[in-house]
C-alpha cells in the first residue's frame, strides 16, 4: 500500500502544514541567496524538510492504519 498524503480529507495536519511553510520559507531564501555556500546552506535545509515530511507522512499512514483496525 502507498501513501498518497492527498488522500486526508480536510486540512493538512499542523505537522504536516507547518513543514510545508518551512519548505517555501527555504526555496525563496535559496532563490535570493547570493554566496554560493548559502545556497547549499538552504538547498541542504530543504531537502531535510522534505525528507521530514516523507516521514511525517509515513508515521501518520502507520498510526492511521492501526488506528483503522480497532
Amino acid at each position: 500500500m502507498s501513501w498518497n498524503p492527498q488522500a486526508l480529507e480536510g486540512e493538512p495536519l499542523p505537522d504536516i502544514a507547518q513543514i510545508n511553510q518551512e519548505i517555501e520559507t527555504t526555496k525563496r531564501k535559496e532563490e535570493t541567496a547570493t554566496l554560493e555556500s548559502d545556497k547549499r546552506k538552504w538547498r541542504e535545509r530543504r531537502e531535510d524538510l522534505m525528507r521530514l515530511k516523507r516521514v511525517e507522512e509515513v508515521y501518520v499512514c502507520g498510526i492511521i492504519a492501526t488506528l483503522s483496525n480497532y
